[in-house]
């Protein structure tokens, strides 16, 4: 079994349409997965789910076919999904600091917001829906498990 593993997109359909191409160019793979951070932070957030999205329609109807695509969220789905925003490790020791984490946290902001107006309802909707973690049972290896970070966040 040939499991090929893309993660953290990032919306650059460019870089995403090159590992495809890649991919394609060795043979493919059995199966493919998707592990998060499809969209946000790149020029063209909404066009990398549209291709994800198309993959997985391409195959839905197909009994033999329709596990071979598999899609979980990241991270930055979830920002981009319930507005929540990245946390500061710890919190500020002094005054420069703070006025640093503000203005991260304002340019993180900024950044998700702009990739949040790029979307259809029907993109936010596929990310919505996606779950967290995905797994198969691969023959002559044993059980895989996929997720974006770490088990179960």
């Amino acid at each position: 079994m040939r499991l090929a593993v893309l993660s953290d997109i990032h919306g650059n359909l460019t870089a995403f349409e090159a590992a495809l191409a890649d991919l394609q160019a060795q043979g493919g793979a059995d199966v493919t997965w998707f592990l998060g951070d499809l969209a946000a932070f790149g020029p063209r957030p909404a066009e990398c789910i549209q291709r994800v999205k198309a993959l997985v329609d391409a195959v839905k109807d197909d009994e033999q076919k329709k596990h071979t695509i598999r899609v979980i969220h990241g991270n930055t789905d979830r920002h981009l999904v319930y507005g929540s925003r990245p946390t500061a490790a710890k919190p500020a020791k002094d005054a420069d600091e703070f006025a640093n984490m503000r203005r991260f946290w304002r340019d993180i902001g900024d950044r998700l917001n702009w990739c949040a107006d790029q979307l259809a309802f029907e993109d936010y909707e596929f990310l919505a829906k996606l779950p967290g973690e995905t797994d198969l049972k691969a023959d002559g290896y044993g059980y895989v498990i996929g997720y974006h970070g770490t088990p179960g966040d």
